[in-house]
């Protein structure tokens, strides 16, 4: 019985990364998972069974050299793990450095993959792919585009995979990544088919973000959901916006050189007409336009009445009677006005949601207040100190403390989640957690250091690389009484 409701709503999404590396930097096109609400691993990363009550879902995942000791084509990584390296969000590390990534990955690596992957000759984790899938978020922004599915249709997601060989087929341009996640959506929701005139005849993980995105607002029933996952802070470069392979043309500087030769500056212009005019479509904007259920709702409605409005203003450009023609006309001014309310109304709820330009600049003016006061308390060693006396409102705060902490950390992991210590002052080494539930469970000084990195980084991002309001006024309250609780040792 628990089972039958645990199942009774479910939901089957595209997780689409942004580009990362020398590759992302060049292609743009970054990479595909598939998001499974109500199917878990089943005690393998290679077999897979509806969850039970509790359980937050799997992350279906494809790549070439899953291991360097296995040859499975696909595998199934709790999704938790799969975002945050960890079973609870709760535990989710605050930032994310090499270091804590290599910790992570032996920590994770026994009850995630030891089941399926063998480790090499003196007991070590094998090299491979299998590392992407812990911590997904340390080194990339990532949205999940996610709709209704059934029990029923999980049910036969879990007997196809568990029933065909799993033997590695992957190919980049046509078994790649996203076609797997096509697959598994053919299972259930036939002909979700990305834009491959974008995608230059390949399936690409924005093709099929688009393309998921259009079917649920020709078919609302499905509640498409987007959920954004911004790149946490850290040290690692910051991943990049990510783009169809012909969009890429005009918008990757690589490419800057070719556009003085004829023939590519031509098709870059056409690609650029046809994803800019006819058929527009960006990851985030759509992640906005489904960032609560109200404003999907808005968003179906806006759909819908652009639709009707083409079909009055062909009618109008056809109309022979002067009657009808003021009928059509005053139709259209009802829509046109019902636009323009929608427009405002899903404006109010992403701001709701994100926040306003006065919010982040009020939270801006009690962070300038909070480091000058928190700076003169803190009594650490000087590398340490000197990013508060240097202080200016530019992020620079936030990269040093984290170079540092990476430089001078040593982190582990235990039940409890991540963990820090760090060296305040000479001979004088304290620790606390690196989770929004433990930070403040050490050190006061070391969690407000911590926190001010956090916070002085979001606070200097762009909205695509930021993460929410509501997020960020957290991190506020912590700080807060993180540095209530800072005592200055002489």
């Amino acid at each position: 019985m628990l089972a039958t409701a645990n199942a009774a709503r479910a939901d089957i999404g595209v997780i689409v990364h942004e580009p990362v590396s020398a590759l992302g930097f060049f292609t743009r096109v970054g990479h595909a998972a598939t998001y499974l609400s109500n199917i878990c691993p089943d005690g393998s990363p290679i077999k897979m069974r509806l969850c039970r009550p509790g359980e937050s879902g799997g992350v279906v995942i494809r790549s070439s050299a899953l291991s360097e000791n296995e040859d499975y084509d696909w595998a199934i990584v709790p999704f938790e793990e799969y975002m945050h390296g960890f079973g609870s969000p709760d535990l989710a590390p605050l930032f994310g450095t090499r270091t804590l990534q290599n910790v992570l990955e032996q920590y994770d690596f026994g009850p995630v993959f030891a089941r399926a992957l063998t480790t090499t000759t003196d007991g070590a984790a094998p090299e491979g792919h299998w590392r992407a899938a812990l911590a997904a978020r340390f080194d990339r922004s990532i949205y999940v585009f996610s709709v209704q599915t059934t029990q029923a249709a999980d049910a036969a997601i879990v007997a196809e995979f568990n029933a065909a060989p799993n033997k590695s087929r992957f190919n980049f341009f046509y078994r790649n990544c996203s076609d797997q996640a096509k697959g598994i959506f053919d299972l259930i929701l036939p002909h979700t088919t990305g834009d491959r005139t974008s995608g230059i005849t390949m399936q690409t993980p924005k093709g099929l973000a688009k393309a998921l995105v259009r079917r649920a607002l020709a078919h609302p029933d499905l509640l498409l959901r987007v959920r954004r996952y911004p790149q946490i802070p850290g040290t690692f470069s910051r991943s990049r916006a990510v783009l169809f392979p012909m969009e890429n043309t005009y918008r990757n500087l690589a490419f800057a050189p070719y556009w003085y030769f004829g023939g590519f500056r031509e098709v870059a212009l056409g690609a650029m007409f046809y994803h800019e005019v006819i058929s527009p479509f960006e990851v985030f904007d759509a992640s906005r336009d489904f960032i609560s259920p109200k404003a999907a709702t808005l968003a179906v409605e806006q759909h819908q009445l652009r639709q009707r409005q083409d079909t009055i203003r062909i009618a109008l450009a056809s109309s022979r009677h002067v009657t009808e023609w003021r009928k059509l006309s005053a139709l259209d001014g009802r829509v046109f006005q019902r636009l323009a309310e929608i427009r405002q109304q899903k404006k109010a709820e992403v701001s709701r949601v994100a926040g306003t330009k006065a919010q982040w600049r009020v939270l801006e003016r009690e962070f300038q207040s909070t480091i000058r006061g928190l700076g003169a308390q803190l009594a650490v060693r000087p590398e340490l100190q000197r990013p508060f006396e240097e202080f200016a409102s530019d992020g620079r705060l936030s990269r040093q403390l984290l170079q540092s902490f990476e430089a001078d950390g040593q982190f582990y992991v235990d039940h409890a989640g991540p963990w820090i210590r760090l060296q305040l002052r000479e001979g004088e080494w304290r620790s606390t957690g690196l989770s929004r539930s433990q930070i403040l469970s050490g050190d006061a000084r070391l969690a407000a250091l911590i926190l001010a990195a956090v916070i002085d980084y979001h606070l200097h991002q762009p909205e695509a690389r930021r993460e929410d309001i509501e997020y960020v006024d957290g991190l506020f309250t912590l700080l807060r009484l993180a540095s209530g609780a800072v005592r200055p040792t002489h």
